[in-house]
């Protein structure tokens, strides 16, 4: 009677298995109109920000200082510095509220295409503008697109955050992750070198830069008082920035070039925007100009310093450099002086003992005294 009861139970579940319908796999048609829906889906989105951006333009403020200087040329842009940001009117309300709209259209449109690389990177991007480092944050941990992206994104988010070893472990895991070319690429510090050495660095295979590259962040580093190298995590936010601003429509209303992403790596993305008039004879009423952080440093060492036999002190970097192939801002530095240092060698034997003591004194009436 039980293997009656086992045979009745096999056919019951064998009629049951054969009652699943068979896989349907969609048509050619399905899948040539899925495809068009995703390419309009990408392209209202690409639209709407660059609607956005053209409206942004259109209102915002209006600024004199800075007309006609040039410290810095780079291709068809001048660049210089101001110790302070202008006194510039608030972004308006119908701005925020317009970008607000347009995050909400770009998530909108990412939930129908996870894996749109670009969709997953304006969502971020516009969060950072919008001064929502957290929401970001949140955005970049659920990135369904390219893992190396991912990776970049959730570093340019931590980054935003001021959260430095998170930002330094994904840009560092969107690297090992990222193809051999385009780590080549993103790797590569020929802009932010000076002088020679980068002509010299241009002229070396990818696979013979390393040493160069880890010798210039070791001497550029600004903080050893924080976990990660700030100025390296900035460097790799700005490339993120370039690859979507090469894709996107960007307050200044220009084509995207080399000399557009090498400003950019140099001195950074900008805080604020604002409006200037045209020369008469000039192309259009008024140009754009971007502000960026400041106070901001040169913290990139002199060229002689990057010869790895080379030594040197506090001569070989000139951080209020106006003339800098770059500068950095890091969040919460207002000043940077020099710290007065001295090294006692002490012999153990075989070995050494080494003590450091240092003093990082400063002006009385502007900040107490620190030992």
């Amino acid at each position: 009677m039980a293997h009656l009861l086992l045979i009745a139970a096999v056919l019951q579940l064998r009629s049951a298995t054969l009652a699943v319908p068979p896989l349907v796999r969609p048509s050619a048609e399905a899948l040539t109109q899925l495809a068009a829906d995703s390419v309009r889906d990408v392209r209202r989105a690409h639209d709407a920000q660059a609607r956005f951006e053209r409206t942004r333009r259109n209102e915002l403020p209006w600024e004199d200082r800075g007309a006609g200087r040039c410290d810095v040329r780079v291709g068809r842009f001048c660049w210089w510095y101001d110790e302070s940001l202008p006194m510039l009117a608030p972004e308006p309300q119908s701005v925020q509220e317009r970008r607000l709209r347009l995050v909400a259209e770009i998530d909108a449109a990412s939930e129908r295409l996870p894996g749109d690389d670009w969709l997953a990177g304006m969502r971020i991007h516009y969060r950072i503008e919008a001064h929502l480092p957290a929401p970001a944050d949140s955005v970049a941990r659920e990135c369904r697109a390219t893992r190396w992206w991912c990776d970049a994104l959730a570093g340019y988010a931590a980054h935003a955050s001021g959260d430095v070893v998170q930002a330094d472990s994904a840009f560092r895991a969107a690297l090992t992750t990222m193809p051999d070319e385009q780590r080549c690429h993103w790797s590569d510090i020929s802009t932010l070198l000076p002088g020679d050495a980068r002509s010299r660095y241009e002229a070396l295979p990818c696979s013979a830069r390393a040493s160069t590259e880890q010798r210039y962040w070791v001497l550029g580093r600004p903080r050893l008082s924080v976990g990660a190298n700030e100025w390296r995590n900035e460097f790799y936010a700005r490339r993120v920035q370039s690859w979507l601003a090469e894709r996107s429509l960007t307050p200044q209303n220009m084509s995207w070039g080399r000399d557009a992403e090498e400003l950019l790596l140099r001195y950074g993305w900008p805080m604020l925007w604002s409006r200037t008039r045209n020369p008469i004879g000039a192309a259009g009423d008024y140009g754009v100009i971007g502000h960026d952080p400041s106070p901001s440093f040169a913290f990139g060492p002199r060229e002689e310093l990057l010869d790895s036999l080379a030594s040197g002190g506090s001569e070989g970097w000139d951080l209020r450099d106006q003339r800098s192939p770059t500068r950095f801002a890091p969040p919460g530095v207002r000043r940077v002086s020099e710290v007065t240092a001295q090294l006692a060698r002490f012999r153990r034997g075989d070995s050494t003992l080494l003590v450091a003591v240092y003093a990082a004194a400063d002006d009385s009436l502007r900040a107490p005294r620190a030992l």
